[in-house]
Formats: C-alpha cells, sequence, structure tokens
C-alpha cells in the first residue's frame, strides 16, 4: 500500500512538471488573450500598450500580481484587473517566461535625433534637484536589472513611458521599488518627462 501510494504521487508530480521550453509553448497558449494590445510576441504596434517581449519574466510576475490586487492595490487598472483576476500563480509563471522568451523589436523612427535634453536626465539626472539618472538603475542602454527587478527599457514605446512616469507622479502607480520612481517623478516636469521617454524609447 505504501509503495502504490509513493508511485502515485511520483506519477502525479511527473504529469505536473514541465520543462521550462513546454512552460514556455503553454505561456504561448495563455498567452492568446495578451495579444490584441501587446501582440502576438510581445511587441505591441500601439504606443500605449508597452512591449513585453524580451522583459525579465520576474519582472512581468510582479505586475501581473500587483494588477490582481484590484482597486486596493499598487497598480489598478481595470481593463488588466478583468484580465488576470481568475488567472493563478502558475498562469502567471507560464506567461511571463512566453513573452519573456521573445525578441524585442526596436522602434522606427523618421529622424534619428537625439533628444539631448532626455539624454542627460538619462544619463546624468539633475544633481541640483535630487534627480538621479535613469541609467543607475536600468542601465546605460536599459538593459535593466533582474535580480533587483527593475526592468528592461531599451526600444519601449515613449508613449507608454511618458504615461507611466505621470502614474508614479500623480501616485497613481505605487508598486515601484522603495519609491524610486514616484521620488524621481514628481521632481520633474512633463517636458522632461516627455523627452527622456523620447530618448530611452531610441536605445
Amino acid at each position: 500500500m505504501f509503495r502504490f501510494f509513493i508511485f502515485f504521487i511520483f506519477f502525479f508530480v511527473s504529469l505536473n512538471s514541465y520543462s521550462e521550453e513546454e512552460n514556455i509553448e503553454i505561456g504561448k497558449i495563455k498567452s492568446s488573450v495578451c495579444f490584441t494590445c501587446h501582440g502576438t510576441d510581445g511587441n505591441s504596434v500601439v504606443p500605449m500598450f508597452p512591449k513585453l517581449a524580451g522583459q525579465f519574466s520576474k519582472y512581468l510576475i510582479k505586475q501581473l500580481e500587483s494588477f490582481k490586487q484590484g482597486e486596493l492595490g499598487l497598480r489598478f487598472d481595470p481593463i488588466m484587473y478583468g484580465i488576470v483576476q481568475d488567472l493563478s500563480s502558475q498562469d502567471f509563471l507560464d506567461i511571463a517566461l512566453y513573452f519573456s522568451s521573445q525578441k524585442i523589436l526596436p522602434n522606427i523612427f523618421e529622424t534619428k535625433n537625439i533628444n539631448t535634453l532626455g539624454k542627460k536626465i538619462y544619463l546624468s539626472g539633475d544633481l541640483k534637484r535630487n534627480i538621479i539618472s535613469c541609467s543607475s538603475c536600468h542601465g546605460s542602454l536599459g538593459e535593466g536589472n533582474e535580480f533587483a527587478s527593475i526592468p528592461k527599457l531599451r526600444h519601449q514605446h515613449s508613449h507608454y513611458i511618458s504615461l507611466q512616469l505621470q502614474k508614479y507622479k500623480s501616485e497613481i502607480r505605487k508598486n515601484d521599488v522603495l519609491n524610486i520612481m514616484k521620488d524621481i517623478s514628481k521632481k520633474m516636469t512633463d517636458e522632461e518627462i516627455i523627452s527622456v521617454s523620447e530618448y530611452i524609447s531610441m536605445l
């Protein structure tokens, strides 16, 4: 009887254990609800919706968990809440693994002119106003930091970045680490937010 019980447990676990590649394939199926806004490969073509392709899975999971908290959570969005409220932690993992495995595509610009104000804010900040540089956390090329759950910014839509900075500034979004984004964005002018967002999108 004991041997049968051990065999049953082993059999059950084996049925529910997948390799990362299999989880990615499962995640692709589960992600179909995301494709309308974020694209089938996580490269959204609508500037207000973020590109998810290539983003750290750990970071994506954190955002999904924040959305699931609803109105009392740290990042409420009625559309995202409606989508994720019935998803499980395993669903979050599978979806995040799928999008993180995809390759983000660069933005296409009519001009290659660099926004000098945005470049200054991103790489140097403004010490006189205690605005630390974006690159000190997100990296000089927007590569982010997976261990610290700091997202990649490279190739992201400027409009989406600008929207998020404004949400941090008005405290609509509050799931940043140690309130760093809130503190920085509150010190920035609207012009600086738009400029740095444009610069980031060209990284």
